[in-house]
């Protein structure tokens, strides 16, 4: 058991406390329950069956079922009844925080004790997804037994969770994935839009993608402002190592920057362009500006008395040199 629990102000004021508002009294009772039950875990990830619920809160076993069905609706929580684990996604980012933990932090190391020795469960892959950068997690745990004790294949069958139920079941398929709801909602455009060296934490993305809940109008925005923003210094300098995780850049409202139309250029398309300018301008006056000017002229179909302007000769420059790298 926990010898602490914190509880911010914003459960009762913030998104889901004006969420739970509108709702029954005991599916509030419910969800302040699940954060601080006895035998809760720090990491919102831990064994509590229904028959527990109904003896620790004196609720009858429908009444825990309703409320867990509108919790799993408000995406607070999810409830696998053939395992009894419960999963509530935001509890690790508030009983840890701050996150991600820092190299050396002590909390590394009891995550992966911790991850490596829960009893196997459908929301391990899931919880992976998730925090798997914020606590340094070393390496996913997706397989387990099924509750019969008949040896699943390397391959588990699909774990599905029903947002009409909040809880989770197996169906007979052979795939690892842990599946929620279909995406159809315009998540895979942005996903696809999303450089593919920073493609990670889909699951973790597609929460707060239905946390916005964009229309087409907000969705259309979203997608031109990765395709802009991906065209930046800073996405492509050193291979995209500072690209933003999709899940924190929908999160923090990212598609809101400002950020100039001029395509940026990184160091190695720099490079090659001066390259070539330098080698057009062999031969000639100290500072290679004639052989430049001629080569402009030649390409832009100027006359030998037109002199193109600053913003001609970049275009005609780039037209020579190709597409600059990294950019459309």
């Amino acid at each position: 058991m926990r010898d602490y629990a914190i509880v911010l102000p914003e459960f009762w004021t913030g998104r889901t406390g004006r969420l739970l508002r509108t709702r029954d009294a005991t599916v509030r009772e419910l969800a302040f329950y699940l954060f601080s039950a006895p035998n809760s875990s720090m990491y919102g990830l831990y064994y509590k069956p229904l028959e527990v619920m109904v003896l620790e809160t004196g609720r009858s076993k429908a009444t825990i079922a309703n409320a867990l069905k509108v919790l799993a609706e408000l995406e607070y929580c999810l409830f696998d009844a053939g395992s009894d684990f419960v999963w509530v996604p935001e509890m690790a980012e508030i009983q840890l925080r701050p996150l991600p933990l820092k190299t050396g932090d002590w909390k590394i190391g009891a995550a992966n004790r911790w991850y490596n020795t829960i009893p196997r469960n459908p929301f391990l892959g899931p919880f992976f997804d998730k925090y798997s950068e914020k606590l340094r997690l070393d390496g996913p745990r997706r397989h387990f037994d099924g509750l019969s004790g008949t040896k699943q294949s390397e391959s588990e069958g699909t774990i599905q969770a029903s947002r009409s139920s909040g809880t989770v079941s197996r169906s007979s398929t052979t795939s690892t994935s842990v599946k929620v709801p279909e995406i159809d909602d315009g998540f895979q455009t942005f996903w696809q839009e999303w450089p593919k060296t920073r493609r990670i934490g889909k699951q973790a993305a597609h929460v707060e993608w239905r946390k916005i809940k964009p229309d087409d109008a907000l969705q259309e925005r979203i997608v031109l402002a990765v395709r802009k923003q991906k065209r930046q210094e800073g996405w492509i300098k050193d291979n995209g190592k500072y690209i933003p995780h999709p899940e924190r850049w929908l999160k923090h409202h990212r598609w809101e920057d400002e950020v100039s139309d001029a395509p940026l250029f990184n160091e190695r398309t720099v490079s090659s362009m001066k390259a070539a300018l330098d080698f057009a301008s062999e031969g000639d006056d100290a500072n290679g500006q004639f052989g430049q000017d001629d080569l402009l002229r030649e390409a832009g179909g100027f006359g030998d008395s037109d002199w193109p302007d600053t913003g001609t000769r970049q275009a005609t420059t780039q037209r020579l040199l190709g597409k600059p790298e990294g950019h459309t």
